[in-house]
C-alpha cells in the first residue's frame, strides 16, 4: 500500500457504481471489447486525421472559436482521471517491483494481471478522450506541430498493442 490506504477499494466501488459490473470480470477480449479490433483502431485513426485536417481546411476562413469554458473543463476532467489512473497504476505495479524487481515487473508475462488489464484498458479509451485537445487547437486555430499529432494518434495504436499483445510495460 504506497499511499497507506488501499484506493483499489475506492476504485471497485466507483466502477461498480458506473457501469453496474464487477471490476474483477473484467477481460478484454478481442472483438467483444469495445475498441478491441486492429479495424478499429484504424479507422479512429483515419477519422482523427479526416476531422483535424478536413476541419482546419474547412475552418480556413472563419473566426476563431475559443470554447475556454469547455476547454478548461476539458482539460480539469482529463487531469483527475489522469491522475488517478497514475495512483492507480503505481499501486496495482509497485507491490509487484517490490516483491520481484524491475526485471520482472517490465518483460514477465506473470506480471500481468487481470486488475492491470483493466487499467491499461481505461488508460486506452483515454486516449481517445484525448484526441479532443487536437480538435480544441483546430477550432482555435493553433497550428498543428507534428510531435503533437504523432503522440496522440501513436500513444492510441501502442496502447492498443499493449493489451492485445499482455506486456507488462
Amino acid at each position: 500500500r504506497p499511499f497507506g490506504i488501499y484506493l483499489d477499494d475506492y476504485f471497485v466501488k466507483i466502477y461498480s457504481l458506473l457501469t453496474g459490473k464487477d471490476p474483477n470480470d473484467f477481460a478484454f477480449v478481442e472483438g467483444v471489447t469495445p475498441f478491441s479490433t486492429l479495424t478499429e483502431v484504424v479507422i479512429s485513426g483515419i477519422t482523427y486525421f479526416a476531422v483535424i485536417f478536413g476541419g482546419r481546411l474547412l475552418l480556413t476562413n472563419s473566426p476563431v472559436i475559443k470554447l475556454n469554458l469547455i476547454f478548461q473543463i476539458h482539460n480539469l476532467l482529463l487531469t483527475v482521471i489522469s491522475a488517478c489512473l497514475l495512483i492507480l497504476f503505481i499501486e496495482q505495479l509497485f507491490p509487484i517491483y517490490w516483491r520481484n524487481g524491475l526485471f520482472h515487473s517490465v518483460c514477465s508475462k506473470d506480471a500481468w494481471t487481470q486488475r492491470l488489464e483493466l487499467l491499461y484498458y481505461l488508460n486506452y479509451l483515454v486516449k481517445y478522450w484525448e484526441l479532443a485537445d487536437t480538435i480544441f487547437l483546430v477550432l482555435r486555430k493553433k497550428p498543428l506541430e507534428f510531435l503533437h499529432v504523432y503522440h496522440h494518434s501513436m500513444t492510441m495504436a501502442l496502447c492498443f498493442s499493449q493489451l492485445r499483445g499482455r506486456t507488462t510495460v
